[in-house]
């Protein structure tokens, strides 16, 4: 679960939910040139250019996404 200023946002294997109005879901995909793939879950609101969700890397880790 990942929290901002605007609601929460939960992200599991299976499926999101989350508790915010106007909400616009994404996903990316990053890799980089020494085999580092990190995929994440955000959220946005509908009108603004800033959000927040979270990444995993194929190692494992566990990143916080804000923007």
């Amino acid at each position: 679960t990942v929290y901002g200023p605007a609601g929460s946002a939960t992200a599991t294997d299976t499926g999101y939910s989350g508790s915010i109005e106007n909400k616009q879901k994404g996903s990316a995909i990053v890799t980089g040139n020494q085999g580092t793939v990190v995929e994440c879950e955000y959220v946005t609101t509908a009108a603004g250019a800033e959000g927040y969700g979270a990444c995993k890397d194929n190692n494992g880790n566990r990143y916080k996404l804000m923007f």
